[in-house]
C-alpha cells in the first residue's frame, strides 16, 4: 500500500501550478517561488475577495478539447496551509467562491453534485489573476485510459486519488522522456503519440503521464513530492484527495 504523508508548513519547494489551457491556471517553473522577493504569494495587503470564473471539461483522454460543464457544483478553496477550505458553489458554466484570499497556489475543488457522470476534480490557479477557468474530468474519459492497461485491468477508486500529469518547458511546450516517481510507487501509465500504453516508462511527445488509485485521504486532502528524472531532474510538490482526481501542468524550465 503507498503511503502519501503530508508535508511540513514551511517547504523549500512551492507547488507547480496548472497552465492556461484545458488544464487551466498559470506555469511556473518546478523548484522555484513564484512569490516577492520573500518567497510570499500574496502582496503586502491582500484582502479576501471572490474567486470566480468559468467550470470546463474535458471532451477526451488527449486532455486538450474542452467544453462548457453545465451541471451544478460545490467549490472548495483549499486554504494556505492545507488544513481547511472555504466553501462555494456554482452552475450554469460559472461558479464563485467568497472570501478568498488571492494566492499564486490556489487549490480548487470542484464537486459535480447531481452529476454522476464526472469526477470531483482538484487544480491549482493564480486566483490574483482575476477570473479562473477550472476544469472537471469525466469518468468516462478516466475509464478510457485506465482500459488501456490490459496487464492488471483496474478501474477508478471512490476512496483512492487520481493524479493527472502534463510536463512542459517554458514554452508551453510538452517534454518528453521523463519518469514520474512519486513516494510509496503507486502505479503509473503515460500516454502515447496517439493512445496511452502501459508498457511505456517515461513521458512521451505529449508529456502526459497518469498516477492511478493512490491512497489518499479526504477532503482538503494531503501534500506530497513528484520526482522527475530522465531527460529532467525537478521535484514538485502537488496535492491530491481520496475521491478526486488532480489536473497538474509542470514547467520544468527554471
Amino acid at each position: 500500500m503507498v503511503t502519501v504523508g503530508c508535508q511540513q508548513e514551511e517547504k523549500a519547494r512551492p507547488p507547480a501550478l496548472a497552465s492556461d489551457d484545458g488544464f487551466s491556471g498559470g506555469p511556473i517553473a518546478a523548484g522555484t517561488s513564484r512569490g516577492g522577493a520573500d518567497g510570499s504569494t500574496t502582496g503586502p495587503s491582500s484582502p479576501a475577495a471572490d474567486a470566480s470564473g468559468k467550470l470546463t471539461k474535458f471532451e477526451d483522454d488527449a486532455f486538450r478539447a474542452v467544453s462548457e460543464y453545465l451541471e451544478p457544483v460545490n467549490i472548495y478553496v483549499i486554504d494556505e496551509k492545507g488544513l481547511d477550505f472555504t466553501l462555494g458553489e456554482g452552475g450554469d458554466g460559472t461558479f464563485s467562491v467568497p472570501g478568498v484570499e488571492p494566492r499564486a497556489d490556489t487549490w480548487i475543488l470542484v464537486e459535480p453534485v447531481t452529476d454522476k457522470s464526472s469526477m470531483a476534480t482538484l487544480s491549482v490557479h493564480d486566483s490574483r489573476t482575476g477570473a479562473l477557468r477550472v476544469p472537471l474530468v469525466p469518468i468516462n474519459v478516466l475509464q478510457g485510459v485506465l482500459s488501456t492497461i490490459q496487464s492488471d485491468p483496474t478501474t477508478p477508486s471512490s476512496i483512492a486519488a487520481q493524479l493527472l500529469l502534463r510536463i512542459v518547458d517554458g514554452a508551453g511546450q510538452p517534454v518528453k522522456g521523463v519518469k514520474i516517481f512519486v513516494q510509496g510507487g503507486p502505479d503509473i501509465t503515460y500516454a502515447t503519440a496517439d493512445t496511452w500504453g502501459e508498457f511505456r516508462d517515461n513521458t512521451d511527445s505529449n508529456g502526459l503521464a497518469l498516477v492511478y488509485n493512490m491512497p489518499a485521504r479526504s477532503r482538503p486532502g494531503q501534500e506530497f513530492t513528484i520526482s522527475l528524472s530522465g531527460s529532467v531532474d525537478k521535484e514538485v510538490d502537488a496535492r491530491v484527495i481520496a475521491g478526486a482526481i488532480t489536473v497538474l501542468t509542470i514547467n520544468v524550465d527554471p
